[in-house]
């Protein structure tokens, strides 16, 4: 009787329906309304007040990082940095030169030689040499000594100060740079807003550079259906749309999911992409544009890593 009800009870709960578990996650996911921004996008100002001197940079100009763009008139910096210069050459000559020391050593040598001699005669005839000559002697020769101490503490000061003349020189080398004008990273020059001869304060913009060899496409997920675990890192294909109603898909990857879920339940991500060059070298994808894609959610971070982008523009 008693294996008959461990039968049926054993029956019924196999019987009975699973409980209920969360969805499994599908293979991808599509995201519509996206929007490719730049990652880059900086006004390069003036660092330091003064005329702007000269500036190469042009609106659509194609510039490399640390390229040098113009300059803030710079005449009386260099004219600076020339002063401090010959400052530290002269620092430097009298801190290589130990002439006073040697000096003051040889005069040590004489003084005690003449102390030593005073007294030898004395010993060969007594009070040939009176007592307080001799003292006198021997009270140059520890002058002599004490003055061998003085010139080397005063050559070690001589270094110091040529180091310290070689740190204004440095200053004085910041101080030149902080007048020219460089491009912060690689990107085209979309804005000049200043020019020649005109007055630039710190902190003013001078050209407004975009980075446009790398975009960043922003999207939405349903944040009740995804979590940053599950879209960080995977490969996703963004199809941007272009001039004309033609599309270009590319190759990318997520780099970003945000920890904080925005109003109405959306959870942002962020993709990146390489932007494809057309054949006269310029970017086929410009801040602004509109998007879709798709998030390959099956695929790890390292197959993303390993996707290179593709550069095929095609119709609808």
């Amino acid at each position: 009787m008693l294996s008959n009800s461990l039968f049926l009870t054993m029956a019924l709960a196999l019987a009975a329906p699973a409980a209920p578990g969360a969805n499994p996650l599908p293979a991808e996911v599509f995201v519509d309304n996206c929007k490719v921004v730049s990652i880059e996008d900086q006004e390069v100002p003036g660092t330091d007040a003064g005329v702007l001197a000269t500036l190469e940079a042009k609106e659509g100009m194609r510039v490399k990082k640390d390229q040098e763009l113009g300059r803030i008139d710079y005449r009386e910096a260099e004219a600076q940095r020339k002063i401090k210069q010959y400052d530290y050459e002269i620092a430097e000559i009298k801190a290589k030169s130990d002439v006073t020391v040697q000096y003051a050593e040889k005069s040590a040598d004489v003084a005690k030689e003449a102390h030593h001699k005073a007294e030898v005669a004395n010993e060969k005839s007594k009070n040939t040499i009176t007592a307080i000559e001799v003292m006198k002697l021997f009270l140059e020769y520890e002058k002599a000594v004490l003055t061998i101490k003085k010139e080397k503490e005063g050559h070690d000061e001589a270094k110091l100060t040529a180091k310290a003349k070689k740190a204004e020189v440095d200053a004085a080398d910041v101080a030149l740079d902080l007048r020219i004008l460089y491009a912060p990273f690689d990107g085209v020059i979309v804005e000049v807003k200043k020019h020649p001869g005109e007055w630039v304060a710190p902190g003013e913009a001078v050209v407004r550079i975009v980075r446009v060899d790398r975009l960043r496409v922003h999207g939405t997920l349903n944040s009740a259906q995804f979590g940053p675990g599950d879209v960080e890192g995977r490969r996703v294909t963004v199809n941007v749309s272009l001039p004309r109603g033609a599309t270009i898909p590319i190759q990318g990857k997520i780099i970003f999911a945000s920890p904080v879920v925005d109003v109405g339940g959306k959870l942002p991500v962020y993709a990146e992409i390489d932007n494809p060059m057309d054949e006269d070298g310029r970017p086929v994808v410009r801040h602004g544009l509109d998007a879709t894609m798709t998030i390959h959610l099956k695929d790890s971070p390292a197959a993303a890593a390993r996707t290179a982008p593709r550069k095929s523009a095609s119709n609808n």
